[in-house]
């Protein structure tokens, strides 16, 4: 039985807990990184796809697996097309569609938004996947949020063969020298299997794989950002998570 002095701390103790916990639910729940396409994401990827020399009936629902690979390498292509210098958008500005038009400069993040929402448009199942650099001698935990290390953006899409993985620097997707796709499990085990120099892909691909992906690593879907500062409300150090997508971790 909890005697009456203790009662009103209790209350305090809960009642604080409560609005603490209230608080993180609202920072969380504002801090979501949107998916929707707008009417406006749809002119300008249209306009980055005739920027590239493809009409916009080219976006369609691919049928077979070797059409969804055709759409994926040209949608890929398209955003290095149109922002082929690697170079930031600024922090606390929006890198939707209409920016990376505007632009002839992007990094990861800023193609894998175009290319997340192209193919999304198109009717293709994708998820937004972070890697982080695992620093040698700190923990993955130290590594993501005191270290900070080295980071890439990729895209993961679901294919009639299972997931493949988009690089947004380079021409390069997650095909195996059969030409079947490898997930982002399955590029680990090849990196920490085989010598790197012995490592191949397939013959469609005449780049090799950001670097990261065959280093220690760790992969976080729907983890946009660590800063906080690539979607609004641009809140510096609460991190961009896209939360349907961040809820795959735990498949």
């Amino acid at each position: 039985m909890i005697s009456k002095t203790l009662r009103p701390s209790l209350t305090l103790i809960l009642t604080l807990g409560g609005i603490g916990l209230g608080f993180l639910i609202l920072i969380f729940a504002t801090h979501s990184v949107p998916t929707k396409i707008t009417d406006e994401d749809k002119i300008y990827i249209f306009k980055i796809l005739e920027q590239a020399g493809h009409a916009p009936d080219i976006l369609k629902h691919p049928n077979t697996f070797e059409q969804e690979i055709d759409l994926i390498r040209l949608v890929q292509a398209a955003s290095l097309n149109t922002a082929p210098i690697q170079k930031n958008i600024p922090l606390g500005q929006e890198r939707e569609p209409k920016d990376l038009y505007l632009s002839n400069f992007a990094q990861c993040s800023d193609r894998a938004r175009f290319i997340h929402k192209a193919l999304h448009l198109a009717g293709m199942n994708v998820r937004f996947i972070g890697l982080y650099e695992i620093i040698e001698g700190h923990s993955a935990f130290l590594s993501l949020f005191l270290a900070r290390g080295r980071s890439h953006a990729v895209i993961e899409a679901e294919t009639q063969k299972g997931p493949l993985i988009i690089d947004t620097n380079a021409p390069w997707i997650s095909l195996d020298p059969d030409n079947n796709p490898l997930a982002i499990e399955d590029i680990k085990a090849v990196a920490d299997n085989v010598p790197k120099d012995q490592i191949t892909w397939s013959s469609l691909l005449s780049t090799e794989p950001y670097h990261l992906l065959l280093q220690p690593h760790m992969h976080i879907y729907g983890l946009y950002s660590r800063n906080g500062r690539l979607y609004p409300p641009y809140t510096p150090y609460v991190p961009d998570i896209n939360w349907p997508e961040f809820m795959y971790n735990f498949r």
